[in-house]
Order: structure tokens, then C-alpha cells, then sequence
């Protein structure tokens, strides 16, 4: 058995974030082109707002699937694309609304925020009311994603996501439920695309509802400390079922590291290659969100084969990162066990963005391995022990 603890601290240089922009095909400028036409022939007046509107769709399909999440397979019909301000759609558990803008030199762009009665209405127009309440409801996103369409070049580029809980926040008394849009600024998008991705590929949304009060666009993660983690699923593109009860899911193939959008497991790669960590292109892993008192971390976990000299062994590493836009707290401790000894430890030395706390352990196919995160404040949590089973006992 071998274990490696790899530096903990983070790296001196950490490069931009990508600037998530796709070229648009000949194909997709053709298609925004005819739904303008049809928009025309529907008796809408405003021809350029449907063109964004259309090259905006288009390229946030084409980004959705260079990021590897399955973009819709439908969207709602033209005839909806008037009213509200912007494109709503489901992407997995995700309603989305895509606001379309045409040069960063725009301060303010106009999103849906949500509709309900005042306190006192008049009886013939309660039923109107309802009417409207029952189109505004499917209005309604978790996120609302700013999407800058630059049509002299045919690029499309998604600048940052907005949380509707955040949205409401930031609005605080000013909120105004009679109507039913409202300009924002645009510096209220700063989600980065990044995390967009992440939120999509790894977390679950919150339920929406109309009038629902702020609060956080994510559920929290319920901690599951019980039972064993299946790897050898993940080496045949499955989840194992405690993986699923974590709320994690699969990250992608190593070999999608090429790709012109990156999203946050990437970017992990790509600060872990900058440390001399290259992880080979067999590993295949799974990671999402855990949740420790007031802190949720994002954990990606790969595994992978080694054929060695006496009999075959396997690798796990373990990666605990801060959520984007956030830090690990100093203090915060990672420690990696088979069923009897301490393989690796380590901490977080000091509070930064780039900083990672990353392990890894080798061991025979039938060794199992603990993995336990302690807090500054001395609290811990022992995640269920991973193994190399597959269900069927194949090792791919």
C-alpha cells in the first residue's frame, strides 16, 4: 500500500478564467435568420430583439454542450418569446431565462422578477389576476444568464448568471410585485459561467415559487456518512447509490480537458497540472457538494487501475475545493484511513482562492479507504468508505 500527500497550499500564479465565447455555425446564423422571418409573419415588431434573442439561444446551446450538460430538447415557441423579457427553459431540475444583450457597454438589462396581487383588489379583476399569475409562474428561473451577442463576428459570449433568491436579496424593499419586469444592472450577474456549469452539472435547485421569501438558490446538502461508496461504477459511466444519496454526480472524462469551455472541475486540473499533479486519462471520477455546519465544500474524487509487479492495486485521490468565489478556511484539516492506520493527513495552512486540500492513497482491489474532514473548530465528518466495487465485482 502506498499514500502521497500532495501539496496543500495552492499555486503562485492562477491563469484568467476562460472567456466562455463560442463561434457560431453558418447553420445556426441561417436559423436565427428564419425565426426572425417567422417572428415577422406573427405581426411582432421588433426583428433585432428576436435576432439576439435567436443567436443567444443558439450559443448557449452550443456552450452547454462544449461543457458537457445536456442542453434542452425543446424551447418554448416563438409566440412565448415577447413576453417576459428574455428565454425561459429547463435544463435538467434548472429553469433558466437567457437575457440577451448587444455590447458591453450596456449597464442595465430588463429581467421577469414575479407578479402577485396587492393586498386589496377588485373583485372584476381577480380573475385576470390569476390568469396572469398562472403565465408569470412558468416565467419564472432559478438563474437569469447574460449572454452577450456580438453578431459582427458571429461570437456569443455567456458574461456571468444571476440567482433569482440573489436577485431578490439585492432588491430587498425596492422589489415591486405588481409588475412584471424590472431593469437591473448588470454587475447583479456574477455568477461566473464556471460555477453556472457546476450548479447544473452537480447541485439541485431549490423549489420556485412565486412569492417565496429570499433565501439560498440551493438546498442544502444533507451530510450521508453510512455505507460504501462504489467506485467501480464510476468506471463504467454509472453512479453507485450512495454517490447519488450525496447528490453527486459524474465528472467528466479526463480526456474533455481540451475543450474551449472549461467548467470548475477543469480549472481544478488545470491549478493541480501547474503543481506537477497529472492525473492519467483511465481515471474516471464523481464529486458535488458536501455540507459541514454553515460550509459546503466541493469534493471531486477520481479512481483508477494500476498494474503493478505482484497483483493489480488501485488509486484514489481525493480533492476538497471551495466553492467559486470563495476560500477554504485555514484550519481545515483532511485525512485519508484503510481500516486500521492513518494513510495521509493534512491541512489548509492558510486561506486563498487557488488553495486545494488534495490526497492520494494506493492499495490492493479489495482495500477500502476513510476519508474524514475536520473543521477549524474541531468538528468532523467521516464520508462513507470508498471501495473498488462495481456491484458485479468487474474491474475495468
Amino acid at each position: 500500500m502506498t499514500a502521497s500527500l500532495i501539496d496543500m497550499g495552492g499555486s503562485d500564479s492562477f491563469s484568467p478564467l476562460p472567456q466562455n465565447t463560442v463561434e457560431l455555425l453558418d447553420s445556426q446564423i441561417d436559423w436565427a435568420v428564419q425565426t426572425v422571418q417567422i417572428d415577422t409573419e406573427l405581426g411582432h415588431e421588433q426583428p433585432w430583439q428576436t435576432f439576439l434573442q435567436a443567436m443567444a439561444i443558439a450559443g448557449f446551446k452550443q456552450w452547454l454542450e462544449e461543457g458537457a450538460v445536456a442542453p434542452p430538447s425543446t424551447y418554448p415557441s416563438i409566440e412565448q418569446w415577447s413576453m417576459p423579457p428574455g428565454i425561459n427553459f429547463q435544463v435538467k431540475d434548472y429553469q433558466l431565462c437567457i437575457v440577451p444583450m448587444n455590447g458591453m457597454s450596456t449597464e442595465m438589462v430588463e429581467v421577469w422578477v414575479e407578479t402577485s396581487p396587492s393586498t386589496a383588489t377588485e373583485p372584476s379583476s381577480e380573475k385576470r389576476i390569476s390568469e396572469e399569475q398562472a403565465t408569470n409562474e412558468n416565467a419564472l428561473a432559478h438563474f437569469y444568464i447574460l449572454v452577450d451577442v456580438q453578431e459582427e463576428v458571429n461570437q456569443v459570449c455567456i458574461v456571468g448568471a444571476l440567482a433569482r433568491a440573489q436577485l431578490l436579496q439585492k432588491l430587498g424593499s425596492q422589489a415591486i410585485f405588481s409588475t412584471s419586469s424590472l431593469q437591473i444592472p448588470i454587475s447583479y450577474f456574477d455568477v461566473m459561467p464556471e460555477q453556472l456549469l457546476l450548479y447544473l452539472s452537480c447541485l439541485a435547485p431549490a423549489p420556485l415559487t412565486q412569492t417565496s421569501a429570499p433565501t439560498s438558490p440551493i438546498e442544502p446538502v444533507k451530510a450521508v456518512t453510512n455505507g460504501l461508496i462504489k467506485t467501480g461504477y464510476w468506471l463504467k459511466n454509472q453512479m453507485d447509490e450512495i454517490s447519488e444519496q450525496l447528490s453527486w454526480a459524474l465528472l467528466p472524462p479526463m480526456s474533455s480537458a481540451m475543450r474551449p469551455v472549461k467548467d470548475g472541475v477543469e480549472n481544478v486540473l488545470e491549478v493541480l497540472a501547474r503543481q506537477g499533479v497529472q492525473l492519467p486519462l483511465q481515471a474516471k471520477g464523481a464529486g458535488g457538494p458536501i455540507s459541514m455546519g454553515t460550509h459546503t465544500f466541493l469534493v471531486y474524487v477520481w479512481v483508477w487501475s494500476v498494474e503493478t509487479e505482484a497483483v493489480p492495486e488501485w488509486v484514489l485521490f481525493f480533492l476538497l475545493g471551495p466553492r467559486v468565489g470563495e476560500s477554504l478556511p485555514a484550519g481545515l484539516q483532511l485525512q485519508i484511513s484503510d481500516d486500521s492506520t492513518v494513510l495521509t493527513e493534512g491541512a489548509i495552512k492558510q486561506s486563498l482562492p487557488e488553495a486545494y486540500l488534495y490526497a492520494q492513497v494506493q492499495g490492493e482491489l479489495q482495500e477500502a479507504f476513510s476519508v474524514c474532514i475536520t473543521l477549524p473548530d474541531g468538528s468532523t465528518m467521516t464520508l462513507p468508505t470508498f471501495t473498488f466495487e462495481s456491484g458485479d465485482n468487474a474491474v475495468e
